[in-house]
């Protein structure tokens, strides 16, 4: 974990793929990302495995989480 004054970075949890389905299937979030498809629960496991067998890695994904109350409110990555 990597501790910020008002966010923590942390790794993303199996936990976290309900919350992140959710996000990337909002119409306005897809307009901004590379993903045009509806994803379902079957795509973000895929994905989650697939980022944590690469080796090296060339996708490092973080959770971002309010530091008073856990809550994640966000991902960013590291990519290629």
């Amino acid at each position: 974990m990597i501790k910020g004054k008002y966010v923590n970075l942390r790794s993303l949890e199996e936990e976290d793929l309900v919350i992140l389905k959710k996000w990337r299937n909002d119409k306005k979030t897809r307009l901004h990302s590379r993903e045009f498809r509806l994803l379902n629960m079957i795509n973000q496991k895929q994905w989650f495995e697939f980022i944590h067998k690469e080796n090296p890695p060339k996708h490092i994904m973080f959770g971002i989480e309010k530091k008073n109350t856990k809550k994640l409110i966000g991902v960013t990555g590291l990519t290629y």
